[in-house]
C-alpha cells in the first residue's frame, strides 16, 4: 500500500494535509468569495488550471481578475489559438494592459502544445491561454513542470462533457443555468475537491464580450512560433 501512494504521490494525483498551509499563501484571489473559500484562498499562483465547460458561459470572464493581478510583474500574457477572436474592450475593461498581451497563431494542435511549453517555461509569460481537449497524462505533466519552471499560470480551456484526472494544480467543471455558474472543483493541489458550489456571475453579450470586427488601426501583437526539429 505504502509502494501505491508513493506512486500515487509521485504523479500528483494525491496531497497531504500538511501541504495546506504552505499552498495557501501562493494563492490569487478570483474575487468572487464562496469560489475562494472553496480554493483556500483562490487560484494558483503557478501550475495548470483547467477549465471544463460549454464555450462563452463566461469561463473567461471568471479568469480576468486573476490575469489583472498577474500582470504587475510586467511580463506577458500569450493566448494560444483563441477559438473565437477576442476583444480587446473587454480586456481593457478589466485592467488588461494590452500592449503585454501577444497572440500566437497556429491552427495545429501539436504546435501548439510545443509553442505554449515553450512560453511557459521561457519566464517571460505570467499567465498563457491555451485551448485544448483532451490532453494525455504526458502532455499535462509537460506543461504542469513547464509552468512551475517559468513561474507562469496556464489557464487550459476544455469543451468536453467528460474531463479525465490529470496531473495538474486545479481542474474545475463549469455549467451555466440563466445568471447563475455551477462550478465542481474535480481537482486541487492542497485542498478537496467541492461540488455544486453555485455562484452569481453576470454575463454581458457573449458576442460584445468575445467578438469584435477587426479595426483598422487595432494594434496586433501576432506572433508566429513554428516547431523545431
Amino acid at each position: 500500500m505504502s509502494a501505491l501512494i508513493t506512486h500515487l504521490k509521485n504523479k500528483q494525483l494525491v496531497w497531504q494535509a500538511s501541504q495546506q498551509a504552505q499552498t495557501a499563501a501562493a494563492k490569487i484571489a478570483t474575487g468572487v468569495a464562496e469560489l475562494d473559500q472553496a480554493l483556500n484562498g483562490g487560484f494558483p499562483k503557478q501550475g495548470v488550471v483547467r477549465i471544463n465547460s460549454v464555450m462563452g458561459i463566461g469561463e473567461l470572464k471568471l479568469c480576468m481578475p486573476i490575469i489583472q493581478q498577474r500582470q504587475q510583474d510586467k511580463r506577458q500574457l500569450f493566448v494560444m489559438a483563441p477559438p473565437v477572436q477576442i476583444n480587446a474592450e473587454m480586456l481593457i475593461a478589466h485592467d488588461i494592459a494590452i500592449e503585454q498581451v501577444f497572440f500566437v497563431a497556429n491552427d495545429d494542435k501539436a504546435n501548439q502544445l510545443w509553442a505554449c511549453e515553450q512560453c511557459l517555461k521561457s519566464g517571460l509569460c505570467h499567465t498563457v491561454l491555451l485551448w485544448q481537449s483532451k490532453l494525455s497524462l504526458t502532455q499535462a505533466k509537460r506543461l504542469q513542470v513547464a509552468a512551475e519552471q517559468g513561474d507562469c499560470l496556464l489557464l487550459l480551456f476544455e469543451y468536453n462533457s467528460v474531463a479525465q484526472p490529470l496531473p495538474i494544480s486545479l481542474s474545475m467543471n463549469l455549467s451555466r443555468e440563466q445568471d447563475v455558474l455551477h462550478i465542481n472543483i474535480a481537482k486541487q493541489r492542497g485542498g478537496w475537491p467541492v461540488s455544486d458550489l453555485t455562484v452569481k456571475h453576470t454575463l454581458n453579450s457573449i458576442r460584445q464580450r468575445y467578438q469584435t470586427v477587426a479595426q483598422p488601426h487595432t494594434k496586433n501583437n501576432i506572433v508566429a512560433l513554428h516547431a523545431q526539429r
